[in-house]
């Protein structure tokens, strides 16, 4: 499940009009290992490259990068900040928030990439032309926050006469490799949100642990409607109530929470799964479904996926249903309604150099995906009120080849929903009886407990 931010996004998105400030291409030169970097990928205002950590150094890294013809590039410091504020679209209010990013300084060639990196984009061509009247609403708009305008070295949100665009692209440089245990220990707020999100830690080629943010979730989507609506719960989070064989330590597990979203000023859809998955978003893909990038390089065999859970699902509920009068259509929901709901976990291998450069929310429950070489499935039904370990063996639906396997050829995505049909908008979960006064203490979804997960490989 993508971030309804997005969808939102989509309402008013616009392609900048024939000024071009696009990074290109991303190449590492002296100071790295050419073979460090195994994978990158562009996005709409971000650069990720994925290091093998046995043979890059992220403090000492030279990146170079080619832009759209005849713009100009530069790193800078940056200030980002981030605000609420009120988009009016089909007769609703939606919050959305506005990212503003001020640019503090340039600096030369930064060596460490063990932080993220900025670089800025100045357009080849000046001015606000004549059929260029979008380029300022662009500007004005919540998908903007990383644009604005230059002159002499002076940046401002409003064009004046002679002024460039620019343009700031985030650059972060992550290890390759998808840690095997995966604990939910570890939890980070998320700049400028209400959030947490789970974080991992891998071993550098000096033995040294690196923080990597490997996890996106539908926190960001639960941000959004927690404004109109403080009953929404985000949907993973971290919860005390932990797997038996760690009872007694300051320990975390990861907890998912479908959510009835219908009184949330946002009627287009009812029911809004929690969902944790390994990947990350593509900000220029405005689909539900398409914009989540599920998977991350990996170079090993997996065998077995092992984790302790705990279920308690809710019956799935006529949306139409409710105080408000609120009317939806989610196709297929009639053959579910009064039905318990299931959970959703999956692991998949695929190859990410086939036609599928990456898995997404929908295609990772395609096992005739033609680049899908092995996966994992685990579907919790049925109360499960204590921890219960389970172990989930790897089917090969075709063969693995080693030699590309070891030089980075494959993903591995994992991904996990309180809701197995969470993805079409079908849910347990029911908020009319806290609508209607009875208080905030109640379960409003399926929740989804997963704690001390382990990827057992070859």
């Amino acid at each position: 499940m993508a971030s309804l931010a997005l969808m939102f996004a989509s309402c008013i998105r616009e392609e900048l009009p024939n000024i071009n400030m696009d990074i290109t291409g991303v190449s590492s030169v002296e100071g790295a290992n050419a073979d460090g970097i195994v994978k990158t990928t562009i996005q709409e205002n971000g650069i990720t490259l994925y290091a093998d950590m046995t043979k890059a150094d992220l403090t000492n890294l030279n990146l170079d990068v080619t832009t759209s013809k005849g713009a100009s590039w530069s790193y800078v410091d940056v200030k980002i900040t981030k605000t609420d504020y009120p988009y009016e679209y089909g007769g609703q209010t939606y919050m959305l928030t506005r990212i503003d990013t001020t640019v503090v300084g340039e600096i030369s060639a930064p060596k460490d990439f063990t932080q993220t990196r900025y670089i800025k984009v100045v357009s080849a061509a000046e001015g606000l032309h004549e059929d260029d009247k979008l380029t300022q609403k662009v500007i004005d708009s919540q998908n903007s926050g990383f644009i604005g305008w230059e002159k002499d070295g002076k940046r401002s949100k409003e064009y004046v006469e002679g002024a460039h665009l620019y343009k700031i692209w985030s650059v972060d440089v992550l290890p390759a490799g998808i840690p095997v245990n995966l604990s939910f220990d570890n939890w980070a707020s998320i700049t400028g949100t209400e959030y947490q999100q789970p974080y991992e830690f891998v071993q550098d080629n000096k033995g040294q642990n690196i923080k990597v943010n490997v996890w996106s979730s539908t926190n960001a989507s639960i941000a959004l409607m927690s404004k109109t609506n403080p009953l929404v719960l985000f949907g993973a989070r971290p919860t005390d109530d932990v797997a038996p064989v760690r009872e007694g330590e300051n320990k975390s597990a990861l907890l998912l929470t479908s959510n009835d979203i219908r009184y949330t000023n946002s009627v287009q859809r009812p029911f809004l799964a929690g969902c944790c998955f390994i990947g990350e978003f593509d900000g220029s893909d405005t689909g539900a479904l398409t914009c989540t990038h599920v998977g991350l390089p990996f170079n090993k065999m997996p065998e077995k996926l092992c984790f302790w859970y705990k279920y308690l699902p809710m019956n799935i509920e006529d949306p139409n249903s409710n105080p408000f009068g609120y009317k939806f259509t989610v196709p297929g929901i009639e053959d579910y309604i009064g039905k318990e709901d299931k959970g959703f976990i999956r692991a998949v291998l695929y190859r990410a150099d086939g036609n599928n450069k990456w898995l997404n929310g929908e295609s990772i429950r395609d096992v005739n995906n033609e680049d899908v070489v092995a996966y994992a499935e685990f579907v919790p039904q049925g109360k499960v009120t204590a921890y219960t370990k389970q172990e989930v063996e790897f089917k090969y639906v075709k063969q693995c080849n080693e030699s590309d396997l070891a030089n980075w050829k494959y993903n591995l995505a994992l991904y996990f929903a309180s809701s197995l049909d969470g993805f079409r908008f079908i849910c347990g979960a029911n908020m009319n009886e806290q609508i209607t006064g009875s208080g905030y203490g109640k379960q409003m979804g399926t929740m989804l407990y997963i704690d001390e997960m382990e990827i057992k490989c070859k």
